[in-house]
């Protein structure tokens, strides 16, 4: 009998260094099985300019981990959301794809004027197709905040560098979190979209002063459920 397992859906990217004292690796460490398959010329760019053409590799890289055994099924870039609904219909098991996903739970958590912050690697991606490939209705108030403008950040996600200094890093996430607040006073609580955010939790939860939920998060709801 196979081992019950999460499948990880990762991007096809470059290997990287990573140094500095402000996160040990990109990723937090999973807290339970997990197998990850790489969808094919998948890039981090195309995701963010929606491009509907990768939706076959990515199906086919959902496929071979639910043909192995996996019990639920994630995407390690929160921009994977635009295929949500697409797994949702292939696969019988559950699929969450983006930490996106939990911004509907997360609004009832809202009171009158309140609003959900996102931070996001790119503010133009997370428009309104995206918010809705996540079950997020105009009715839930977000206001989102893009990492796009941080020089290392741009480095490491757009130009794909190969070492990641996580000192940096961190600085530029957290300054990205108190610039959301400020401009947004009324955000309640923050959802991260980049799954590299997840390492600097603690850190944004410190510079706001507000609750903070991540691919982290997502993860061990699904994992709780199965």
């Amino acid at each position: 009998m196979t081992e019950k397992h999460v499948g990880l859906i990762n991007l096809d990217v470059v290997s990287r260094t990573v140094k500095g004292s402000g996160a040990k690796t990109m990723w937090p460490e999973f807290k339970f099985p997990v197998k990850i398959e790489t969808a094919k010329g998948v890039t981090f760019a195309g995701l963010g300019m929606h491009d509907r053409g990768f939706r076959d590799s990515m199906l086919e890289a959902g496929r071979r981990l639910a043909d192995g055994g996996a019990s639920a099924l994630i995407g390690g870039c929160g921009f994977m959301g635009l295929f949500q609904k697409d797994f949702a219909e292939e696969f019988g098991i559950p699929v969450m794809l983006s930490p996106l996903s939990l911004i509907p739970s997360m609004a009832l958590q809202l009171g009158k004027g309140q609003r959900i912050g996102v931070i996001t690697a790119n503010s133009e991606s997370v428009d309104r197709e995206m918010l809705e490939m996540m079950g997020i209705d105009p009715s839930i108030p977000v206001y989102v905040k893009g990492l796009r403008d941080k020089p290392h950040f741009y480095e490491v996600v757009y130009e794909l560098g190969r070492v990641v200094d996580t000192d940096i890093l961190k600085r530029e996430i957290v300054d990205c979190a108190k610039a959301l607040v400020s401009e947004a006073p009324d955000v309640k609580l923050i959802v991260c979209e980049c799954t590299m955010l997840a390492v600097y939790r603690d850190a944004i939860k410190e510079a706001t002063g507000r609750a903070v939920y991540d691919w982290e998060n997502m993860m061990d709801l699904l994992w709780a459920g199965l």
